[in-house]
């Protein structure tokens, strides 16, 4: 074991972090910060005992933990000689990705030099070194087909076999060859938009964050590809004012997307058939507390669907403990691309020796509640607060709002907006408190079935 190794914090590996470099904001988790620790990374090193030290005092959510961290870094990007302005989101997602993995993707020729310098002040010697060995094929077959296409189009009166290469830069075939290449390194952002690739055969491909607006992909192939963050949705109007097809997403009849991971990816408007496949695909997403009632729309596809949901803890006095929040979990059957409204329970506050009810965290369907997660109890001058209790509806609990009704302490439920009672109470309907401690929001409930 390194001297490094000894002195790492007993940091939670699953504790979710908020990086902000220089105002652009990454999501990742403790568990990729330790292992550039590991590396001899004194940066995050550093970052990993300051997030240990957070953990103490962080707010509980939906999921897990959730800790926050700034580097002073330039986030608006530098000129670097004739490169154009270079993007600190690419270059910190090429981090990331390292850390995560250890592999490092194609890094285009105009953020090399950016990401050997985040490199070096991250203290991150593998990666510096990995990115002076990279090979720069990509940019060298992406000039090659660009050379291709100027020279077809300035000289299409030539041979029949100079007709012959500008039929195969235009074919499906060297098409689907480019976008493997770029699929392997890091696409996240390129845009396909509009481009004709019907029965196109993109299995087993890491997609992330590549935008198909409006492309025509009938029967295409998706099945086990990773299209987190992808967009097939409509373009808007006011983009292209000239376009008679702007009420009209990506062509998605008979396209296969079986095992596929679909977090975050819009199908807003996209065209869809009873031969769409969606069997098995991955789809999932974690809120932490945000202070209003957040909308979810469930991917395009019916099917079970898994929800842990947890209301949030009071806060603690100098003698006694807050109640804790209940813990929920369960599977529900659900349709696809159905909307739903979340609301995460915060963290109540303190009132002189006691302390408010936390607030409770809903997800409601329409009309129908789903799960109600009370929050705890506030501390009062005399003892602990009462843990959330579990009961088989959402209504409020004492002090607290529930999923309809307010409380008497000026609590309001969910229907109402979920604020907490007084300056005390967390959101989500905690109670407030005096010399006692408030009422947790909302007792909990459960869907036996939908």
């Amino acid at each position: 074991m390194t001297a490094q190794a000894t002195q790492l914090p007993p940091l939670d590996e699953r504790l979710v972090v908020s990086l902000n470099v220089g105002g652009v904001k990454f999501d990742t988790t403790a568990a990729t910060l330790l292992k550039g620790a590991r590396q001899g990374s004194q940066v995050l090193l550093q970052v990993c005992k300051t997030l240990h030290a957070q953990q103490a005092q962080q707010q509980f959510s939906v999921h897990v933990l959730h800790g926050s961290i700034s580097l002073d870094r330039n986030g608006a990007g530098a000129r670097r000689g004739r490169c154009d302005v270079i993007d600190i989101k690419i270059v910190y997602t090429h981090v990331l990705d390292f850390l995560r993995d250890g592999t490092l993707y194609h890094v285009p020729q105009c953020h090399r030099q950016a990401l050997i310098a985040e490199a070096k002040y991250l203290g991150l010697k593998q990666l510096e070194e990995k990115v002076g060995e990279q090979p720069q094929e990509r940019d060298l077959l992406v000039a090659l087909t660009q050379l291709e296409v100027n020279v077809s189009q300035s000289f299409s009166g030539m041979s029949d076999k100079l007709r012959e290469m500008e039929g195969k830069v235009q074919s499906l075939e060297l098409r689907l060859d480019f976008i493997r290449i770029l699929a392997k390194g890091s696409a996240s952002g390129m845009r396909l938009a509009g481009l004709k690739l019907p029965k196109t055969d993109l299995h087993n491909l890491d997609l992330k964050g590549i935008r198909f607006d409006r492309c025509n992909l009938s029967s295409a192939c998706f099945r086990k590809a990773e299209l987190d963050g992808c967009s097939f949705q409509v373009k808007p109007l006011a983009l292209d004012p000239q376009s008679s097809r702007d009420d009209q997403g990506a062509n998605l009849a008979g396209a296969d997307f079986s095992s596929a991971s679909i977090s975050g990816t819009n199908f807003t408007g996209a065209e869809l058939d009873a031969c769409t496949n969606f069997e098995g695909v991955k789809w999932e997403t974690d809120l932490c507390f945000t202070g209003k009632i957040v909308s979810v729309q469930l991917p395009p596809v019916d099917g079970e669907f898994f929800f842990l949901v947890q209301g949030a803890q009071a806060e603690d006095t100098e003698s006694y403990k807050g109640g804790r929040g209940a813990i929920l979990s369960g599977r529900l059957q659900l349709k696809g691309s159905s909307l739903l409204h979340i609301l995460v329970g915060g963290k109540s506050k303190l009132n002189g020796r006691a302390s408010g009810g936390g607030g409770g965290s809903f997800v409601v369907l329409g009309d129908d509640l789903l799960f109600a997660a009370g929050g705890g109890g506030g501390a009062g001058e005399q003892g602990d607060g009462t843990d959330a209790s579990l009961t088989e509806d959402g209504d409020r609990g004492g002090g607290g709002a529930g999923w309809i009704e307010d409380s008497a302490e000026g609590a309001r439920s969910f229907k109402n907006g979920g604020q907490g009672g007084g300056d005390t109470g967390g959101f989500g309907g905690g109670g407030a408190c005096a010399g006692y401690g408030g009422s947790g929001g909302g007792r909990s409930g459960i869907a036996k079935s939908r």
